[in-house]
């Protein structure tokens, strides 16, 4: 019954977590993506979250938990060296069409300023770029969920629109980290505030 109750309260916090979303200034690199790309690439998230398991319980019940969390970062940070060793080495950073800029962002998605418009439903391969002290960069699969009509043009008439991204293939470890990156920011935002009505 305990246990019940335990998971019952982590459901709920992440169901709230879920849904906050902070206001930010992040770039983007994405592109988009056909569906058969879409599913070939949603299959190897699957794979890599299984693999981490599978490495993470090699040394179930031999190291204390400390020991361990230490040991799945460092083995998630060789994965993500990997994966941009292997982008840099290819050109596939090339690969990304275009650069926008990240205006909101939650644990399930994120707000996109962008010099293309996409339909709803287009799927995207995306590169979110943090502040240094994150775990840099975070890849995710996107689908295009809502999208505004043009919202301006700039001095060189070059249209921007603003598109609603969910997150459809995204390690949870990153997720985590997206959420961190969220409670620090209006942590931050609020000290902000405070000291502003100090004054």
């Amino acid at each position: 019954m305990a246990d019940e109750v335990l998971n019952l309260k982590d459901e709920v916090k992440k169901e709230q977590r879920k849904y906050l979303r902070a206001e930010t200034s992040l770039i983007a690199k994405y592109s988009p993506i056909s569906q058969e790309e879409f599913k070939r690439k949603k299959n190897l998230y699957a794979a890599s979250r299984a693999s981490s398991y599978v490495e993470s319980s090699l040394y179930e019940g031999t190291l204390d938990h400390c020991t361990k969390t230490v040991l799945e970062a460092i083995v998630r940070l060789e994965q993500k060296i990997d994966r941009l060793s292997s982008l840099l080495i290819s050109g596939e950073f090339h690969k990304y069409k275009h650069t926008g800029e990240v205006v909101n962002i939650s644990g399930g998605g994120l707000g996109l300023i962008s010099p293309v418009n996409l339909r709803k439903g287009t799927y995207l391969d995306m590169c979110i770029f943090f502040p240094p002290a994150f775990n840099n960069p975070f890849f995710v699969l996107g689908e295009v969920r809502k999208r505004k009509a043009l919202i301006e043009k700039n001095s060189k008439n070059n249209a921007r629109y603003q598109l609603g991204i969910k997150f459809v293939a995204i390690d949870e470890k990153d997720r985590e980290a997206i959420i961190r990156y969220i409670f620090r920011t209006e942590r931050q935002k609020l000290r902000e505030a405070r000291l502003e009505n100090e004054q």
